[in-house]
């Protein structure tokens, strides 16, 4: 296996993980070998709903055809990062186009062009959401500042940047409200949005770490508060999906059952340490994944209980028992973050979601069998 490839100081970890990551692929011959591809998702075949006569005025009654723009923060998953892989090298790309909470390509299964389709736009992008593939250069810094700030013309309203953990959403947030206020077609002020947020596996990655103040759950309880109540003094008219996130040391496992996958493995310690050491720092991965999770559930709470009527959060709890099932939902590429499949398996699970009452979500899917729900046409999300 290629070793790690060292990097000048002032240059963050990002850049090192990828560029160990290309030496690894042209060494090894990208990509890992599936034998077996599991079952394509089902076909969307929810019929158009009739627009609603007048725009809602709380957030409670909210139908699928209401939403007018997308938006979203969080880190690689949310990225797409090395969704894709060929020989060419472009898993060391974000295809953000099939994001499973944001992407707008067409034909990809994400939640943006699901309400499209259910509102007669079945091959338009959704207001926000994020198209095509990009290098992550704002991931990578420099002296600690980006080499790149967002690409409005791919990222759209996806604010996700790779490497990401819950104390930077702030710049995502500055991010967002800027953009969101020049789309075209967006009226800011009083068009109803959708903001969904995944944030917590890079702070689960360092968690096993004594003395990392910044993967405590107070940390974390801090920093989700503080941008929750930005979105809502900053971003009128928003349904915020507070999803919660899976159990990322189930990669680990996973990994295990290939050669190529094991081989990555040094790499995988420059980004998730936590999940490629002793079972004992995977058990705190997953108490502390926990923890986390009942942080969001709490908060939701909190903002139920003060009924807002053009702010709700609201916690999708869709990936809350999710293993990982096999290696086909698993990068090609690293071995680690999301698949094509499992970006539009993730998307449907939100869908649903999305669909279910409180009390009655779904907290796991199968992927080889996953059911997508159609709204009613009296149906508001949730």
């Amino acid at each position: 296996m290629p070793a790690l490839v060292k990097i000048k100081p002032g240059v963050n970890m990002f850049v090192n993980s990828v560029v160990s990551l290309v030496v690894a692929l042209v060494a090894l011959g990208c990509c890992a070998v599936i034998s077996a591809k599991p079952p394509a998702p089902p076909p969307f075949t929810c019929p158009v709903l009739t627009p609603s006569a007048a725009p809602p005025v709380d957030v409670r009654h909210i139908r699928p055809t209401d939403i007018k723009a997308f938006m979203a923060m969080g880190d690689s998953i949310t990225a797409a990062f090395a969704a894709k892989e060929n020989l060419k090298l472009d898993g060391i790309r974000e295809f953000r186009g099939i994001s499973w909470a944001i992407g707008g390509d067409d034909g990809a299964y994400t939640v943006p062009n699901f309400f499209a389709r259910v509102s007669g736009h079945p091959h338009s992008p959704a207001l926000g959401a994020s198209l095509g593939d990009q290098i992550p250069l704002e991931a990578v810094k420099i002296k600690g500042h980006p080499v790149r700030d967002w690409d409005p013309r791919v990222d759209q309203l996806n604010g996700a940047v790779s490497l990401a953990r819950v104390g930077d959403l702030n710049t995502q947030m500055d991010y967002l409200v800027s953009e969101a206020k020049k789309i075209k077609g967006l009226d800011f002020e009083n068009d109803w949005k959708v903001l969904s947020i995944l944030i917590g596996a890079n702070n689960l990655c360092i968690s096993c770490e004594a003395g990392r103040k910044d993967a405590t759950p107070q940390y974390y309880e801090q920093n989700y508060r503080a941008i929750l109540e930005r979105v809502r003094t900053e971003i009128p008219k928003v349904f915020v999906n507070a999803v919660l996130m899976f159990n990322i040391s189930g990669v680990y496992t996973q990994q295990q059952t290939s050669e190529y996958c094991r081989l990555m493995e040094p790499i995988e310690k420059n980004e998730c340490p936590c999940m490629e050491r002793a079972d004992a720092d995977r058990q705190a991965m997953d108490l502390h994944n926990v923890l986390y999770s009942q942080v969001i559930k709490n908060i939701s709470a909190d903002y139920a209980a003060k009924n807002y009527t053009d702010f709700a959060v609201v916690v999708q709890p869709c990936f809350e028992s999710l293993p990982v099932f096999s290696l086909e939902y698993l990068s090609g590429v690293d071995c680690f973050h999301p698949s094509y499949l499992a970006h539009a398996a993730m998307g449907i699970g939100l869908w649903n979601n999305m669909l279910q009452p409180e009390g009655e979500k779904d907290t796991t899917l199968d992927p080889a069998n996953v059911k997508l729900l159609c709204p009613a046409e009296d149906q508001y999300i949730s």
